[in-house]
């Protein structure tokens, strides 16, 4: 039987509703129960950009189902020797059974799946993709709202939604869900082009002219129509050159160390351009949620930590359990489908074992069956 899941997980294209609630449901019943299904198993962490919560993620996941974790270190490796990325994948894949891979280019990880022999998780490509943070991001508002209540809900986006591959990858998985509809109030210069706004509106079925909540007049915003407000932080090492396949640096898990709030301490957060304050978490609804895929910088008050709608540091907690169940479903379709294959191509010793069916009886049959109809025609022609 094929599998309900790919073996490697690089985008969130890949993903269905019916696979999507699999992989919720093994989460939930791995957090609940956990089994040792990695044990024997080794996980390599390969992060080409820094990270803190998604690496560290990974490896509580798989330490906690029974693994072992290898994190390979750039600024200690053979890279420093003029090494090329390509030679230093292919190195670390001899060294384990499945590959976590974060890049700053866009299309590497694309480029060198075809040439590694075990199972890759995209952690972030560039300003491309962050599978793994949007299913943390979906799981969120499964368990926060309900398996069928989620799929009605109204979500603001706030930040840089122009290059934050978190918000693309979020989006890419709403898509699947076209009740829900999405709202956005980008900062100054980060604004999505029309064709992406059109395309959402398309699915969700918004008007279009609707969509964009208005930056300079956000003091009039009425945030007690949302259910959800998601923030990010302004991506700005990926405003220089659009963040393809450059050396672009970091993204959701990256410590921005130019705006870290050591060196704002003291600064007044009114005086930034913009800040998501205690005062408009109190103007959502009861019910409704702040999500943050974190690291923030300023764009996001402490004060806000104790508001029962902060659900950032929730988010973290879930980046675990969704991560635990992504992995034992990559390391269960991984022997599914070697024992398909196994099956398919048996070895040499099951042959001999196996009840007695030979393909070269069908062939004897055959070549009997043609040489006396060419008898026949010969003879009697």
């Amino acid at each position: 039987m094929t599998s309900l899941f790919p073996v490697s997980f690089l985008d969130c294209k890949q993903w269905t509703p019916k696979n999507i609630e699999t992989l919720f449901e093994r989460s939930r019943d791995l957090q609940s129960s956990p089994v040792e299904c990695a044990k024997g198993k080794i996980l390599i962490n390969a992060f080409f950009e820094p990270s803190t919560r998604t690496s560290l993620s990974f490896e509580c996941a798989m330490k906690r189902l029974g693994g072992e974790v290898i994190t390979f270190c750039p600024s200690s490796s053979s890279i420093q020797k003029g090494e090329n990325d390509y030679d230093t994948i292919r190195s670390l894949e001899t060294y384990g059974d499945a590959l976590v891979l974060r890049h700053p280019s866009n299309t590497f990880m694309y480029n060198i799946r075809p040439y590694t022999s075990i199972p890759m998780i995209n952690a972030g490509n560039g300003d491309g993709d962050h599978p793994t943070q949007a299913l943390t991001d979906l799981y969120t508002l499964h368990n926060a709202f309900g398996a069928q209540d989620f799929q009605q809900k109204t979500i603001l986006f706030i930040g840089d939604i122009s290059h934050s591959r978190t918000i693309h990858s979020f989006i890419t998985l709403l898509h699947l869900y076209p009740q829900t509809k999405l709202f956005f109030m980008p900062y100054e210069g980060c604004e999505p082009d029309g064709m992406y706004l059109r395309k959402i509106a398309f699915i969700h079925h918004q008007e279009l002219d609707e969509m964009i909540v208005d930056y300079d007049n956000e003091a009039t915003c009425d945030y007690h129509v949302f259910d959800v407000v998601y923030i990010t932080r302004e991506q700005k090492e990926r405003h220089v050159d659009g963040g393809n396949d450059a050396d672009v640096g970091t993204d959701t898990d990256t410590e921005s160390e130019a705006n870290s709030d050591d060196e704002m301490e003291g600064h007044e957060y009114s005086s930034l351009p913009f800040c998501f304050t205690n005062n408009h978490a109190n103007k959502l609804r009861e019910d409704a949620i702040i999500m943050h895929p974190l690291p923030r910088n300023h764009e996001l008050h402490r004060d806000v930590d104790q508001n029962h709608r902060a659900y950032y540091f929730k988010q973290m907690e879930y980046g675990v359990e969704l991560r635990m169940g992504l992995l034992d479903t990559l390391f269960t379709t991984q022997q599914q489908q070697h024992e398909e294959n196994h099956d398919f191509f048996p070895s040499y010793t099951e042959n001999e074992v196996s009840p007695p069916y030979h393909r070269t009886q069908e062939w004897v049959f055959v070549f009997v069956l043609v040489s006396a109809v060419l008898f026949y025609t010969l003879k009697y022609k």
